[in-house]
């Protein structure tokens, strides 16, 4: 067996413990614990940690010995610290059992996204679209163009495409409080965005209708990503291109994702939320708890995306994102790397062909 193989057997091995041992902490008075282990974990996990200046050379041996001293310092801490008697759930219990997963969804990124500095977030955004959007896309595609956001969340991208140079953007959430924040930004700024709410799966848009569609980590919180690919062909015009970013599936990475999510189903996202502020986390990492709390995501392989892009007749590219965070950029860089992030991310440039027009080929 291979170095990486090892590493790799032993770091499953202890995920399964760091499991066991946070969903007892859990439910004995301990969840902040779990919630500062989980941070640790989870911060490592990506290919670069910009507040400790770490690159993530060998990926698989790292985090391996990572989750040995994590779950090394929760069974300490376990037994040395008495908690009180409190059932987390108590804190904050959320959504009524009997709302719907969408709106659960949307509850959760309102509550995330209510503690980031507008402006701040404003200008990220539009950095973020400028290294994972080529820019004779932008220049040709958005620039002037009729844009629809699909998904917008909060609609801080919304905002970023229009001050990019959008002529009008549609912004689209399943509930209006998600953007009511944004929402009174653009009119403040007097920007040509029109926010709305509609699903995925049935957009209140007519056929052949956009420009460009920006769509953005959001497909894979929906019930159906296919349903929301054939939406998004839909809408758009022909011989148009839009742009997607949905999650991977597949190695260390996305394998620990499903399995925090495991243990924070016992952990409402409000009490989640005050002790990584207690932390200090800085205001734009809120969005880690996403990955902890949110109800849907879907995992998809490359293979099965690009079947889906291909039995749609949506013509495609990979794109590979020029951040530091970003997993596209380092998945494929050796056999280590592969086993760490998997498929890595999933970003495309899609066109819709035009039938009318034989002769127009997929120019990027």
């Amino acid at each position: 067996m291979s170095g990486i193989a090892r590493d790799k057997a032993r770091y499953y091995s202890e995920l399964e413990k760091f499991v066991k041992v946070c969903k007892k902490l859990n439910r004995s008075g301990g969840a902040y614990l779990v919630i500062i282990a989980s941070h640790e974990l989870y911060r490592f996990l990506y290919p670069y940690e910009p507040y400790e200046g770490f690159h993530n050379r060998m990926p698989v041996k790292f985090i391996a010995n990572k989750i040995v001293e994590l779950n090394d310092f929760l069974d300490k801490s376990s037994r040395a610290i008495k908690f009180y008697d409190f059932d987390v759930k108590k804190f904050g219990a959320g959504a009524s059992p009997d709302t719907g997963l969408e709106k659960k969804t949307s509850d959760l990124y309102t509550s995330l996204w209510e503690k980031f500095e507008h402006t701040a977030i404003i200008e990220e955004s539009k950095k973020l679209i400028s290294s994972r959007i080529p820019g004779k896309i932008i220049e040709s595609c958005i620039k002037g163009k009729v844009v629809l956001d699909m998904g917008c969340g909060s609609g801080r991208y919304s905002i970023a495409l229009s001050l990019l140079g959008a002529k009008k953007v549609y912004a689209l959430d399943l509930f209006e409080q998600s953007f009511a924040a944004y929402r009174k930004i653009a009119r403040g700024k007097g920007l040509n965005i029109e926010f709305r709410e509609g699903n995925f799966h049935n957009l209140p848009y007519p056929g052949d209708y956009f420009d460009f569609i920006f769509c953005n980590g959001t497909m894979h919180h929906s019930t159906s990503i296919r349903k929301s690919l054939a939406e998004f062909k839909r809408v758009l015009k022909p011989g148009h291109k839009g742009f997607v970013y949905i999650y991977a599936k597949g190695g260390i990475f996305w394998d620990t994702r499903k399995k925090m999510r495991e243990i924070f189903r016992e952990v409402p996202s409000g009490y989640t939320n005050e002790v990584l502020k207690i932390m200090f986390m800085p205001s734009n990492r809120f969005i880690f708890a996403d990955t902890w709390h949110v109800p849907i995501e879907e995992h998809t392989s490359r293979k099965d995306l690009e079947c889906m892009f291909k039995e749609l007749g949506l013509r495609f590219r990979k794109i590979i994102s020029k951040g530091m965070f970003d997993l596209d950029r380092v998945a494929h860089r050796s056999a280590e790397d592969s086993v760490m992030w998997g498929d890595g991310e999933h970003r495309y440039i899609l066109e819709k062909p035009d039938v009318h027009n034989s002769g127009n080929r997929y120019k990027s």
